[in-house]
Protein backbone atom coordinates (compact mmCIF):
# COMPACT_ATOMS: atom_id res chain seq x y z
CA UNK A 1 0.00 0.00 0.00
CA UNK A 2 2.43 2.55 0.66
CA UNK A 3 3.56 2.40 -3.21
CA UNK A 4 0.04 3.02 -4.47
CA UNK A 5 -0.37 5.86 -1.49
CA UNK A 6 3.17 7.17 -3.40
CA UNK A 7 1.21 6.79 -7.13
CA UNK A 8 -1.93 7.36 -6.31
CA UNK A 9 -2.73 9.31 -3.25
CA UNK A 10 -6.94 9.57 -4.14
CA UNK A 11 -7.19 5.46 -4.74
CA UNK A 12 -5.13 4.94 -1.67
CA UNK A 13 -6.97 7.10 0.78
CA UNK A 14 -10.53 5.76 -0.82
CA UNK A 15 -9.54 2.66 -0.06
CA UNK A 16 -8.52 3.11 3.71
CA UNK A 17 -11.82 4.98 3.64
CA UNK A 18 -13.66 2.09 3.02
CA UNK A 19 -11.79 -0.27 4.76
CA UNK A 20 -10.55 -2.37 1.89
CA UNK A 21 -7.66 -4.19 2.75
CA UNK A 22 -5.09 -5.48 0.26
CA UNK A 23 -5.53 -8.66 1.70
CA UNK A 24 -9.41 -8.72 1.19
CA UNK A 25 -8.19 -8.16 -2.56
CA UNK A 26 -4.55 -9.19 -3.26
CA UNK A 27 -4.58 -12.91 -1.64
CA UNK A 28 -6.47 -14.19 -4.88
CA UNK A 29 -4.00 -12.69 -6.74
CA UNK A 30 -1.14 -14.50 -5.38
CA UNK A 31 -2.80 -17.99 -4.99
CA UNK A 32 -3.80 -18.26 -8.54
CA UNK A 33 -0.07 -16.10 -9.41
CA UNK A 34 -2.07 -13.68 -11.30
CA UNK A 35 -3.85 -16.25 -13.75
CA UNK A 36 -7.29 -14.95 -13.15
CA UNK A 37 -5.61 -11.32 -14.16
CA UNK A 38 -3.86 -11.69 -17.18
CA UNK A 39 -3.84 -14.21 -20.24
CA UNK A 40 -1.33 -17.39 -20.07
CA UNK A 41 1.47 -15.59 -22.23
CA UNK A 42 1.65 -13.07 -20.22
CA UNK A 43 1.22 -15.34 -17.13
CA UNK A 44 4.31 -17.23 -17.98
CA UNK A 45 6.01 -13.68 -18.77
CA UNK A 46 5.26 -12.68 -15.43
CA UNK A 47 6.76 -15.85 -13.60
CA UNK A 48 9.62 -15.58 -15.21
CA UNK A 49 10.57 -12.08 -13.89
CA UNK A 50 9.61 -12.95 -10.57
CA UNK A 51 10.94 -16.17 -10.04
CA UNK A 52 14.37 -14.73 -11.60
CA UNK A 53 14.43 -11.53 -10.28
CA UNK A 54 16.01 -11.26 -7.27
CA UNK A 55 13.70 -7.90 -6.01
CA UNK A 56 10.61 -10.38 -6.73
CA UNK A 57 8.87 -9.09 -3.77
CA UNK A 58 8.89 -5.37 -4.62
CA UNK A 59 8.34 -6.36 -8.86
CA UNK A 60 4.78 -8.09 -7.17
CA UNK A 61 4.21 -4.61 -5.36
CA UNK A 62 4.05 -2.66 -8.35
CA UNK A 63 2.02 -5.24 -10.27
CA UNK A 64 -0.32 -5.18 -7.76
CA UNK A 65 -0.37 -1.48 -8.04
CA UNK A 66 -0.26 -1.76 -11.59
CA UNK A 67 -3.68 -3.72 -11.36
CA UNK A 68 -5.22 -1.05 -9.00
CA UNK A 69 -4.64 1.49 -11.54
CA UNK A 70 -6.65 -0.43 -13.85
CA UNK A 71 -9.44 -0.39 -12.37
CA UNK A 72 -9.00 3.08 -10.71
CA UNK A 73 -12.37 5.33 -11.94
CA UNK A 74 -14.58 2.07 -10.68
CA UNK A 75 -12.57 2.31 -7.63
CA UNK A 76 -13.08 6.27 -6.97
CA UNK A 77 -16.47 5.90 -8.25
CA UNK A 78 -17.80 3.28 -5.71
CA UNK A 79 -18.43 1.58 -2.58
CA UNK A 80 -17.17 -1.23 -0.44
CA UNK A 81 -18.60 -3.81 -2.27
CA UNK A 82 -18.06 -2.16 -5.49
CA UNK A 83 -14.26 -2.08 -4.72
CA UNK A 84 -14.12 -5.44 -3.90
CA UNK A 85 -15.97 -6.61 -6.92
CA UNK A 86 -13.61 -4.26 -9.42
CA UNK A 87 -9.93 -5.72 -7.42
CA UNK A 88 -11.51 -9.29 -7.77
CA UNK A 89 -13.14 -9.53 -11.17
Amino acid sequence: MAILKLVDPPVYEKLERERVNPQFYALRWLMLLMCQEFDMANCVRLWDSLFADPYRYEFLMYVGVAIVQQVREEILEGDFAACMENLQA
